[in-house]
């Protein structure tokens, strides 16, 4: 290149840029008359044989069409397209045609010119000009949305990146033929599939090469250098190719361990987690859910704590609060905490008043003094500090209370005790002398009789006496037996009634505390228990463990396989049919037969009523429109078909040969058989629901005849349910049927 054609280069590209800025400014100001001069002068004055960048002409169509000032666009435009169709220029000149077909909708020429120079463009049988008649630019009325669904139709190209929306993973298209209209893709679970490239676009969601699948599908590595050398570009090519904001929880499941190790999450996390702060663009969350935001503009991390504490609940803004109290970098969220904890201090919520107090205390250069000020300002200081939120604020009031109250704080030791919170308890027993002590020792031992009054308190005192807390002055050495037990599960029944009919949420709360108490240090409680129980006590705590309801489905397993393995004489087998199991048993054939109605389903019938759905709603006045509604009750009753489909395909189990069993009816049985009463022999196979009916031989395991059959061996006879009634058969001859074609249907 010479001197010569560089200078020019760079002077046409600074006059675009001034002129896409003067038309820019113009448009803002709506001085349409100045912007209409601005316009044909650029475009009179312009070589034809070298115009200047369209860009600026198109940006300004777009601040025109975004402005409501679509005729003045409409007639712009059409006077600066001749100028491009002298040019070699058709992507540029097709940037322009886009603009004015949606500046002028009710135009058909725009669509016409627009329609024949993409044809030019890309070839009369391209795929790209099948995606321009699947995309209705020629005819929507929605014009831009026509050009919405182009740009998403021209993602779909032979080597992109592919999602399979329905549950087939990740992959790439292999083929496209526009001719046959047909698509092969390679997914992860469903190689070399082939389909029509119009529910292509309904089934498949294209992938731009930096999303998160397209780069776990390539084997991750571009992953995982991020993850070392840019850990804040990782963690926003998971929120960008998924969704933003995003919770921690979720992040983590995508990140773990297929990017990074479950051991080495928390080191990187802490590390990240500061990277992504300091980079300005990330809001990143400081309790659960933690939710991480990629935000467009800059913000000061400082800023951001500001923020959150000013729109933050009460109990957010105590969290800030704390964090600027202990560190040294927030002077100014330090001086937003002290100002509104000063408000709440000395508002009418005094159980608030004592929680702000308790952190003025705490603030840098504070004076000690504070939270007692407040607590002798209260009419009942026992009721407000048993409402106080927190561990530590608790304790504190809790503190000042025996100078508070003088000769009635015995009472409210025994009221902490009861109602308080476990640190409060520990404060108490800690330091309860004297009588008192004789009196806490003694309201202990009666819980532990009898639970009821004070749960928590019988949570707490267990847990202490399991765990030999140094000091803790209560055995339960002689109520570690069968009748402890029950206490404990009449506990959670009662109150699972409290929490269930009441929705008392303390009830709630003591629960959870009972379900950690028998999980506590390897369920040593439970151990306790059942050691000392004979065969028929453990078959009673089996039975009773087993049809409790108040304690969880896995809690229930854990305790019933510890009990099974210290006493494994408790546990009965119990035989369940087979025809009640939660497993649905098939062939093959049968299981290949239900995938493929079910794909059917997904990949023809549904967006064919989505179509149904679109066409109609295209009508207007969709309150009266018959064929509407009609369509949409469609769509819910296939939906609904699909997830029922999906559920029991997550519950399929094979038909083996090795549950056949000589001489005797089973799965997988091709039985003959001979009707008692008119002498005729049938032949059925006993095989899953899905793989064929009566009329082709086959009877499902599941059904009244066929329930009736397994189990009964050569030689032997069977009253069938019939749907004409009972029917005698003697079984004559059984075999195997899996190793014959699959059945018909």
């Amino acid at each position: 290149m010479t001197e010569n054609e560089a200078t020019g280069n760079e002077t046409t590209t600074n006059e675009t840029g001034d002129l896409a800025a003067s038309l820019r400014a113009l448009i803002a100001s709506r001085d349409v008359q100045a912007l209409e001069e601005r316009w044909v002068e650029a475009i009179e004055s312009a070589d034809s044989a070298n115009p200047p960048d369209a860009g600026a002409f198109s940006g300004a169509a777009d601040a025109l069409i975004e402005a409501s000032l679509g005729d003045t666009a409409d007639t712009l435009l059409e006077l600066t397209v001749p100028l491009y169709e002298e040019s070699d220029d058709l992507e540029a000149l097709l940037e322009l045609l886009r603009r004015w077909c949606i500046a002028a909708p009710e135009r058909d020429e725009p669509r016409e010119r627009f329609v024949e120079r993409f044809r030019a463009r890309y070839g009369p049988t391209s795929i790209e000009v099948v995606y321009l008649e699947l995309s209705e630019v020629a005819r929507a009325a929605d014009i831009a949305g026509a050009f919405q669904r182009l740009d998403g139709w021209m993602r779909f190209r032979e080597g992109a990146h592919v999602h399979h929306e329905s549950g087939w993973g990740t992959g790439k298209i292999k083929s496209i033929d526009p001719l046959m209209r047909r698509v092969v893709v390679d997914l992860e679970r469903r190689p070399n599939h082939t389909m029509d490239i119009e529910a292509m676009g309904s089934v498949l969601q294209p992938l731009d090469e930096d999303h998160f699948l397209t780069m776990s599908y390539e084997g991750g590595e571009g992953l995982r250098e991020l993850r070392d050398s840019d850990p804040v570009r990782l963690v926003e090519t998971v929120l960008l190719s998924f969704q933003n904001p995003m919770d921690l929880k979720t992040i983590k499941r995508y990140l773990i361990p297929a990017v990074i190790t479950a051991r080495d999450w928390t080191r990187w996390w802490n590390r990240t987690k500061k990277l992504l702060r300091e980079s300005g663009f990330f809001r990143v969350g400081d309790r659960a859910p933690y939710r991480v935001e990629r935000v467009e503009t800059e913000i000061s991390y400082e800023e951001e704590l500001i923020t959150q504490f000013k729109s933050g609940d009460w109990n957010a803004r105590r969290q800030l609060a704390r964090r600027a109290f202990r560190g040294k970098e927030h002077t100014r969220l330090v001086e937003a905490a002290v100002a509104r904890l000063e408000q709440v201090a000395t508002g009418d919520s005094k159980q608030r008043a004592l929680e702000a107090a308790f952190l003025l205390d705490r603030a840098p250069g504070a004076d000690r003094g504070r939270l007692e000020s407040v607590l002798r300002g209260c009419d009942d200081p026992l009721e407000v500090a048993l409402a106080v939120d927190g561990a530590d604020e608790q304790v504190a009031v809790v503190a000042l209370l025996p100078a508070l109250l003088e000769d009635r704080w015995p009472d409210a030791a025994i009221a902490v005790l009861e109602r308080g919170q476990d640190p409060s308890r520990d404060w108490v027993l800690a330091n309860a002398g004297g009588e008192l002590r004789t009196a806490v020792l003694a309201r202990i031992d009666a819980v532990l009789d009898n639970p009821r009054p004070a749960p928590r308190l019988f949570v707490w005192a267990v847990r202490k006496a399991i765990d030999e807390t140094a000091g803790f002055p209560v055995s339960i050495d002689s109520v570690t037996n069968i009748e402890f037990f029950h206490r404990v599960l009449d506990l959670f029944d009662h109150l699972t009634l409290r929490s269930e009919r009441d929705q008392d949420p303390v009830a709630r709360e003591t629960l959870s505390g009972l379900r950690a108490l028998l999980q506590h240090r390897s369920k040593l409680l439970f151990r306790r228990v059942i050691e000392t129980v004979d065969a028929k006590g453990g078959r009673v705590v089996y039975e009773r463990i087993r049809d409790h309801t108040g304690i969880t489905k896995a809690l229930r397993i854990e305790l019933l396989d510890t009990l099974v393995k210290k006493k494994p004489e408790v546990a009965r087998p119990i035989d369940v049919p087979i025809w009640e199991q939660d497993v649905i048993y098939v062939t093959p054939s049968g299981l290949s037969r239900r995938q493929a109605e079910l794909r059917e389903l997904m990949e023809d019938i549904l967006p064919a009523i989505f179509e149904d759905i679109g066409r109609a709603a295209a009508f207007g006045d969709l309150s009266e429109n018959a064929e509407y509604k009609a369509a949409l009750e469609k769509r819910e009753q296939f939906t609904n078909k699909g997830e029922q489909m999906r559920a029991e395909l997550d519950r399929v189990s094979l038909i083996t040969p090795e549950m056949l069993k000589e001489g005797e009816v089973t799965l997988g049985s091709r039985v003959t058989v001979k009707d008692v009463a008119t002498g005729e022999r049938h032949e059925y196979r006993i095989l899953g629901p899905w793989d064929g009916t009566p009329e082709n031989g086959v009877i499902s395991y599941r059904s009244p005849m066929g329930r009736s059959f397994l189990g009964v061996k050569v030689g032997e006879t069977v009253t069938a349910e019939l749907p004409s009634g009972p029917q005698e058969f003697q079984v004559l001859e059984v075999a195997s049927a899996l190793d014959e074609g699959a059945p018909s249907s």
